[in-house]
């Protein structure tokens, strides 16, 4: 929350800035739509006070990321796609559920003790003995399948 509460006072548009940037292309644009995706889900884990607010500047970052990204003759490329392919439906994801209780729900959870550590190189020779009789299992039906001895050791169907 206290990044969120930061960036929505102090970040801007990469579009605003993109003359600090030594090769500006349509992807720093697109990267705005992330902002987007940060700020709704601080709005879900914010004070109910400070919920539109943030969902407010999570709609600029979104309505403006796209307007920057098209802005560009370029803006059809793959790697500006792929970014708001993978964050562009979170805004209408957020728009549909937003006064939706799981957050709270989630935080109420009770989880269980926590068990002691124990570790994998313990666990490991703990289970080793079980595994090699396994093996020998396999092994001896193999053997005795490869010998022709199928019929000595199956049981006979039940009719």
């Amino acid at each position: 929350l206290h990044y969120a509460r930061w960036m929505r006072v102090h970040e801007v548009p990469y579009k605003d800035v993109l003359y600090k940037v030594e090769l500006p292309t349509e992807t720093w644009p697109a990267q705005d739509i992330r902002k987007c995706h940060v700020l709704h889900l601080a709005a879900q884990f914010a004070p109910p006070a400070e919920r539109p607010a943030l969902r407010e500047r999570a709609a600029f970052f979104f309505e403006r990321s796209l307007a920057d990204v098209l802005s560009f003759t370029s803006a059809y490329l793959t790697r500006p796609l792929v970014i708001l392919c993978v964050y562009g439906h979170v805004h209408g994801y957020y728009q549909t559920h937003r006064d939706d209780d799981r957050v709270e729900a989630a935080l109420a959870y009770s989880f269980a003790p926590a068990s002691p550590f124990e570790p994998q190189k313990r666990r490991w020779r703990r289970a080793l003995p079980e595994r090699i009789r396994r093996l020998a299992a396999k092994v001896g039906r193999a053997g005795l399948e490869r010998l022709g001895w199928r019929r000595y050791y199956t049981r006979p169907s039940r009719l």
